[in-house]
């Protein structure tokens, strides 16, 4: 999983990514639907993205503090075993509020497969800006890997791509519901479930013949 290059460099190699993800996808998925609802009756309109963003990030990482020991997230069958609380909260923060900038600005389609378009567009582009942000940063995120840290000094930008797919199968399945009139909370933990599950499932598949690295 770790390679060692000079200056003590060290890349980080991920090939595969178990389904536990999914899980904690799908709860701060629900978890923004829910948010959102709530808000839509409130005058936040200019920073509506980092409250939708910051809340539910904060509240599964958390429960993922208590819990990782029991159902971690693993990286080629190694456990995340902490990650960092208000600093991820605060970087989704700034991706949610870049998304709903993006996808007021990407013409909205009118169909499912226009929404996939949609989708994956949006959190591809709104993820290459946060990843440039972040790699310009002095401050890095710093997370435990099978109780050993890493420090995640540059990401590659193909993260944006992986980050892609999942929301190309969340976002139909999430206007679907919403056409439903399903419950927000139940409607992003559905969705966010089934449509990562299948998106995880193409990531494995492309990891597999191209691994991504994390310096």
């Amino acid at each position: 999983m770790f390679k060692y290059w000079e200056n003590n460099r060290v890349s980080m190699e991920i090939t595969k990514v178990n389904y536990a993800l999914v899980v904690y996808l799908a709860m701060i998925e629900g978890l923004s639907l829910f948010v959102l609802d709530i808000l839509r009756p409130y005058p936040f309109d200019l920073f509506v993205g980092f409250i939708v963003g910051f809340i539910p990030s904060l509240a599964v990482l958390i429960a993922y503090r208590l819990i990782a020991h029991q159902f971690p997230i693993k990286i080629n069958g190694m456990d995340i075993t902490k990650l960092p609380i208000l600093f991820l909260s605060a970087l989704n923060a700034v991706f949610i509020e870049l998304l709903f900038v993006m996808q007021s600005v990407i013409p909205s389609p009118g169909n499912m497969p226009g929404y996939s378009v949609f989708g994956f567009l949006s959190v591809l582009i709104a993820s290459l800006v946060l990843i440039f942000i972040y790699n310009k940063l002095d401050w890095k995120i710093s997370l435990e890997v099978n109780h050993r840290i890493v420090k995640l000094k540059n990401i590659s930008p193909y993260v944006a791509v992986y980050a892609g797919i999942f929301e190309f199968f969340i976002l139909p399945l999430m206007m679907i519901f919403y056409s439903l009139n399903l419950f927000s909370l139940i409607n992003g933990l559905v969705s966010g479930f089934v449509g990562g599950l299948i998106g995880l499932w193409v990531v494995n598949k492309v990891l597999v013949k191209k691994s991504l690295e994390l310096f």
